[in-house]
């Protein structure tokens, strides 16, 4: 019991170390996949990035480079305005020119190109050579001062290559410049050739660019991004090319723009292992950062885990004592009251359940008409009696049980005969003036000690003549019969081998009117009568399942039949709204009029309301209703007319004996009362002419019985009407 107690108290603390285990398993799968859903968002991400990255720094460079040109053109053309003023104050009234500067003043009778770019520098065009160039007017004079816009121009590239230098140095990827001579290449697809390269790759400075050389996977690059450029849009362009790192041919994702003021293109791009390496390196570190929060979280959760166990166990070394002993009495109490009657201190039947294979016999007693003491005197009274037989009893014999509300069991180790059980009948037991006979059943039978002595007590209680009954050979016998005689009821059933057989009904010139049909039961490939085995079939709860058959097969021989037909309906029947449900479905106008319903007068009064809502719902249908067995006891006659029958069917017991004048007048009453309520009268059991002849004389209407035919099967009474109809068609 300690032991329980333990596993009691470390059940939770294993379950609860089992449920976190499986806890942060789960944790760990769904962190597992967390992160490898949002590696995939990371890659995507970085990739997005990297290209936006390599796309604004060509654009930043484009703007930088344009930045430049035009501050170096500012710069210039403000130094001009002052050198024009150093030309007027020495009086320099002629006009210098050389392949780097023009200045002086303009001969008044000669004319020069000139030109505006970007709405803000005059570009001078002289002997095909262009200078920047500022103007000042003094009166009709103009002088000039101006530089050659090819040295500005190769100055400025030669301080953005340098600043490309720097910023090439320490980046990934780098910016490259190309110079676009065409953007209509010819047939060698010539259309410009490398302007820039980063200091590492300076050899290849003044390679030629052509649409028709492919990257080392054949695809034609080139052509791709010369279209963008010529129509003025940056784009990205993916190609195979050696990387210098690596040595190894792989994908490059490069960014095109064209900067058209010196018709240069420019590009930067960055090999996919290096955008890839970027990648992993980032999921490695995001990997990282959520395992070392699902560890550290794990540490800490089972450090509570472990103090809140030695918190219980401490608690547990205060209580244990106590629960124990709690346990033990409380123990000690549910034995007692599970093997002990709490009225009587009897042990009960589940003590008996366990001692009973050390006994030999066991007799039950069952006191009579205890319900009614109880009803009578009260419970308290009821139970004081109780009390008292218990005591009664235990004082004459050794074991002693309580298995029932009024049933005792008295076992024995050896076995009992007749005489001790005659002896323990003889001994009255009296409380207050109150005489207590009991009835018993008794059994030697050791392997089923208990079943056998019950199945005896219940056969003493069926049977009025006998207070006691000693299990043997012969029940034995008759319960092995009657369970197999179930069994055979249920095969039949199963089957459907409830046959329905006819009984004629003549009117006074002996011409059949109707039919009634009687159930039949083929058993072992016999046809045998429901009245030997109608008790084993209520018992057996069997009867709603026979009746229901019988019912619905009538019904379908109706076809058949050029007749009317009477179906015996019992209380059983009506009693069921299921079944009556079933009756009621299966009558419709067809059939409805050729249909009789025969209650038996008796069971009309069980429950009077139920019985007469039937017969009305049936009878607005067209059903004609039968009064079965009237005058087999005391007849209501009010009673019945308020059931608004059809017909009456005078009982077996009247016919019978209708030679004797007392029951020839009470069918006369009988007739004489039906014929003032224009009821019609059948006599049943007619058999012989001279009953038939008697009933004739009194008027009745209808005769039914063996001197008229014997009930026989659907089949026989088609193959008479099949041959009487050929009978008659000979005779015409």
């Amino acid at each position: 019991m300690k032991k329980d107690i333990l596993k009691l108290f470390y059940l939770p603390i294993v379950m609860w170390i089992l449920f976190s285990v499986l806890y942060f398993s789960l944790i760990y799968v769904a962190i597992k996949e967390h992160v490898k859903q949002n590696s995939q968002i990371i890659k995507n991400l970085i990739l997005t990035q990297e290209e936006q990255r390599i796309k604004n720094s060509v654009k930043f460079f484009k703007n930088t480079f344009l930045f430049f040109k035009n501050g170096i053109y500012s710069c210039i053309r403000s130094e001009s305005e002052d050198f024009i003023d150093l030309i007027i104050k020495n009086h320099i009234n002629k006009l210098y020119i050389n392949d780097t500067f023009i200045f002086g003043l303009l001969p008044q009778n000669k004319k020069f190109k000139y030109e505006i770019e970007d709405n803000r520098y005059i570009i001078l065009n002289y002997h095909n050579k262009k200078y920047i160039v500022s103007f000042k007017n003094k009166g009709k004079k103009i002088y000039i001062f101006g530089i050659r816009k090819s040295y500005i121009d190769n100055l400025i590239l030669y301080y953005i290559t340098q600043y490309l230098n720097k910023i090439n140095k320490d980046t990934p990827s780098y910016i490259a410049l190309g110079k676009i001579l065409t953007f209509n290449p010819k047939k060698d697809g010539v259309f410009g050739y490398l302007y820039y390269m980063p200091p590492s790759l300076e050899n290849l400075v003044g390679l030629k660019l052509s649409v028709n050389k492919p990257d080392f996977k054949g695809h034609l690059f080139r052509k791709k991004y010369l279209e963008c450029l010529k129509k003025g849009k940056g784009c990205f362009v993916s190609y195979y090319w050696i990387n210098p790192l690596t040595h190894k041919i792989e994908e490059k994702i490069s960014y095109f723009d064209y900067f058209k003021d010196y018709k240069l293109s420019i590009v930067e791009g960055i090999y996919k292992s290096q955008i890839l390496n970027r990648i992993h390196n980032k999921i490695n570190r995001f990997h990282e950062s959520a395992f070392e929060i699902f560890y550290g979280s794990v540490i800490v959760y089972f450090a509570i885990l472990v103090f809140f166990i030695i918190i219980q166990m401490n608690m547990f070394g205060r209580v244990k004592d106590k629960l124990i002993k709690e346990y033990e009495d409380m123990n000690n109490e549910l034995l007692h009251s599970l093997y002990y009657d709490s009225l009587t201190n009897l042990p009960n039947r589940n003590k008996l359940f366990k001692n009973i294979k050390k006994f030999e016999s066991l007799i039950i007693l069952d006191l009579e008409n205890f319900s009614d003491i109880n009803d009578v005197f009260g419970f308290d009274f009821g139970d004081d009696l109780l009390k008292n037989f218990a005591k009664y009893l235990k004082e004459n014999y050794d074991f002693v049980y309580r298995i029932g509300n009024d049933e005792f069991a008295i076992a024995t180790k050896e076995k009992i005969n007749e005489d001790f059980i005659k002896k323990l009948i003889e001994n009255k037991f009296e409380f207050y003036g109150i005489k207590v006979d009991f009835i018993l059943g008794a059994s030697n039978y050791k392997k089923r000690l208990y079943e056998t002595a019950e199945m005896a007590l219940k056969i003493a209680l069926k049977n009025p003549n006998k207070r006691y009954i000693l299990y043997d050979e012969n029940i034995y016998q008759q319960q092995k019969n009657k369970i197999y005689n179930i069994n055979l009821l249920k095969e039949a059933l199963e089957r459907e081998n409830i046959i329905p057989y006819y009984q004629c009904i003549v009117n006074q010139k002996g011409e059949v009117t109707k039919y009634e049909a009687l159930m039949r039961i083929k058993i072992d490939n016999e046809i045998k009568s429901p009245f030997y085995f109608m008790d084993l079939i209520k018992e057996a709860r069997l009867y709603n399942d026979f009746s229901k058959i019988m019912i619905k097969k009538v019904f379908k021989d109706l076809e058949k039949l050029d007749k009317k037909v009477s179906i015996n309906l019992s209380y059983d029947d009506l009693a069921d709204e299921e079944m009556r449900n079933f009756i009621f479905n299966l009558i419709n106008e067809k059939n409805a009029k050729r249909i009789v319903f025969e209650i038996l007068e008796s069971e009309s009064l069980l429950n009077f309301d139920l019985v007469k809502s039937f017969i009305e719902k049936v009878s607005k249908k067209g059903v004609e209703i039968a009064i079965d067995d009237f005058g087999s006891g005391y007849s209501n006659f009010v009673r019945v007319l308020d059931l608004n029958p059809n017909i009456i069917k005078i009982d077996a017991s009247l016919v019978k004996n209708i030679n004797n004048d007392k029951y020839k007048k009470m069918i006369e009453l009988i007739v004489n009362f039906a014929k003032n309520y224009d009821l019609k009268v059948v006599a049943e059991f007619v058999s012989d002419k001279e009953k038939f002849e008697i009933l004739k004389q009194l008027s009745v209407d209808e005769y039914q019985g063996f001197y008229f035919c014997e009930p026989e099967p659907l089949e026989n009474i088609l193959k008479k009407d099949k041959i009487s109809s050929k009978k008659g068609n000979n005779e015409n």
